[in-house]
């Protein structure tokens, strides 16, 4: 490859060297940093092997702790996929079995080496001759040097361009793609994940930038969409994407910042850390990237509002980041692997606040979602030791909120401490889906889709977003907004739970009772498909099988799902039945209690004075 060629064609490719860019047939192709260093180390000595460990001096330098023979076939694999290659049948690619690679496609070089010319004069002797040579060997040597000046200097100011870009429209939206694993070590996916998490939450920390949530952003790993289609799918003007390397006690992060229309790379920058520090890196590292998009900056360590920047123990930070890994993965199962990852963290690092925050979010989840009552009491515990050790962090006063709505059913203390992490997180999903409920609670349905809403901006691709919309909507009469949200939840995941139930209730409200029917036998969640067959045949005149499915649903559910039994009694006009199930759904303390305002079949209770002493019991006004 000549020396200063700015770009190479092969094929259908072309590789920008100044940029570090692949385009096929005009249009980016992303490519990780890895794999395109592998690209264009092989594109240096085409049809030349180039051997692994070539790769390896070139790729992970001697002081980069990593599984070589790992990272390197993930890097080739990802080359692969990006030029849709075939190690069996390579059109580009060819791997030489336990010695290297070679690139087998003809190649073309924007710019040919400047041929020096040769020529002589036959005239003169030799001493003239002689010093034609001296001289001519000087001037070469001359134009040599300020070739290779002019090459440096060009260099220099494309790295500098690349770098310090002013991008063409401002950025006030921002998604962070997953942070790629370099290291591509099955073992250490949790990390590369909480530190894409955790740049998310430092940069959500900016007044006036819009920034994607952790779950939307998840989609999109290991993606081959471009940015341009990302961040139109996601509604944002730029991206950051980057690499994370764990090695031993080292961490490196390397990141580019892109802006999406028109696509202009800004700005790239690697930081390397001791593993202790990596919370100073997450935070100096959003600061360089509100920098760059000419945003008010974070606050520097050690200035007021940063409690969390402080070293940190490196196996709590691990078994924190662990048990985030778990918990964005919900089931039963995951909940209590977080919840013991978490207990670990804390008991390595009885100082660390994220991991006693997340241990009450954890914990106030399980009580009400999956487990047995009696851990309000050890979330709200796990809760208060995160704001007695950083009053500013968002997470612990969310956990608090939730505590506060759906353990202690006091709805003015959930409002502040939601209020509160919003103050220092403004796009926190978890702090805007409760304050959203806690409008939903209290009856001011209006000001709960707003919140609603503004968690759908940043949090687009979350089936549970739009499906709190729709039942919040619903209640605010606002049924096509209703039907449509429903139908964005249902289009993200079919399975949502509970969706097709909030849209028989609007077709039910309409005398629409086939299509009600029709969209009940399709919910996917048992408790709600019994509740709601139960309470369509009752409303159909189909007495018996509504006996029958209500009989069905108190044998099975009885024990968690006493409210939907209630409602069920309710529409059935069975009122004595109806508030002994809701006496019930209080003793449990039922985590869909708090939306009893939202509920149409209740509010049939309405005009019987125990209704009335119920929410009083609930601490909510009439």
């Amino acid at each position: 490859m000549p020396s200063h060629a700015t770009y190479i064609r092969f094929g259908t490719f072309q590789l920008d060297i100044s940029a570090a860019e692949l385009h096929k047939n005009g249009v980016r192709v992303r490519l990780q940093q890895q794999p395109a260093q592998l690209l264009e180390t092989l594109l240096e000595r085409p049809g030349q092997v180039v051997t692994r460990d070539e790769l390896r001096q070139r790729l992970w330098p001697e002081d980069t702790f990593v599984d070589f023979e790992h990272g390197l076939n993930a890097a080739v694999k990802r080359l692969r996929e990006a030029l849709g290659d075939s190690a069996d049948n390579p059109v580009f690619i060819e791997t030489l079995p336990r010695r290297g690679y070679r690139f087998i496609a003809p190649v073309e070089s924007a710019a040919a080496d400047l041929p020096v010319s040769n020529t002589e004069s036959g005239a003169g002797g030799t001493e003239w001759r002689h010093d034609l040579a001296s001289s001519r060997r000087r001037t070469a040597a001359i134009l040599t040097s300020c070739l290779l000046l002019v090459l440096v200097v060009a260099a220099g100011y494309a790295v500098w361009k690349f770098r310090h870009a002013v991008p063409a429209n401002p950025i006030r939206s921002l998604a962070v793609l997953p942070l790629q694993d370099l290291s591509s070590h099955p073992q250490t996916e949790y990390f590369g994940e909480g530190m894409t998490e955790a740049l998310i939450t430092e940069l959500g920390k900016i007044r006036g930038l819009r920034v994607i949530s952790h779950h939307s952003v998840m989609k999109y790993k290991d993606t081959t969409k471009s940015v341009p289609e990302i961040a139109k799918e996601l509604n944002v003007d730029g991206v950051v994407e980057g690499g994370v390397l764990l090695g031993g006690q080292q961490v490196r992060v390397t990141v580019q910042l892109i802006a999406a229309n028109p696509e202009q790379h800004l700005w790239a920058e690697s930081y390397e850390r001791d593993l202790r520090d990596i919370v100073f890196l997450q935070g100096d590292l959003a600061r360089d990237v509100a920098g760059q998009i000419r945003m008010t900056a974070l606050p520097k360590a050690g200035q007021p509002g940063t409690g969390s920047e402080r070293r940190v123990n490196v196996e709590a930070y691990n078994a924190y980041l662990q048990g985030r890994f778990y918990y964005g993965r919900l089931s039963e199962e995951n909940v209590a692997k977080a919840i013991a990852y978490y207990e670990r963290a804390v008991a390595l690092d009885p100082t660390y606040a994220p991991a006693w925050a997340s241990l009450g979010e954890a914990r106030e989840f399980q009580t009400g979602g999956y487990g047995p009552a009696g851990g309000c009491g050890k979330a709200k515990e796990a809760a208060q030791r995160a704001l007695a050790l950083d009053p500013d962090l968002a997470q612990a006063h969310v956990a608090m909120g939730n505590i506060q709505m759906y353990c202690d059913f006091d709805w003015s203390g959930a409002e502040v401490s939601y209020q509160k992490a919003l103050a220092v997180e403004p796009g926190n999903v978890q702090a805007l889906q409760g304050v959203a409920a806690w409008a939903a609670t209290l009856g001011r349905f209006e000001e709960a889709v707003k919140w609603n809403r503004r968690t759908v901006e940043v949090n687009p691709l979350d089936a549970t977003a739009w499906h709190n919309l729709a039942l919040n909507a619903a209640a605010a009469d606002r049924q096509n907004e209703s039907l449509e949200a429903s139908s964005k939840s249902l289009e993200l995941n079919p399975q949502q739970p509970w969706s097709h139930f909030i849209r028989a209730d609007i077709y039910f409200a309409n005398s629409r009772t086939q299509e009600g029917l029709a969209e009940i036998e399709q919910e996917v969640t048992p408790v709600f498909r019994l509740q709601g067959l139960a309470t369509a045949y009752y409303r159909l005149g189909r007495n018996k099988e509504s006996d029958a499915k209500l009989a069905e649903l108190i044998a099975t559910y009885h024990q968690n799902a006493a409210l939907q039994i209630a409602e069920v009694y309710a529409v059935r006009g069975e009122t004595d039945e109806a508030f002994r199930w809701l006496d019930t759904a209080y003793a449990q303390r039922d985590g869909g209690l708090p939306l009893i305002k939202s509920s149409e079949p209740l509010n049939r209770l309405k005009s019987d004075p125990r209704y009335t002493a119920f929410l009083q019991r609930m601490k909510l006004p009439p």
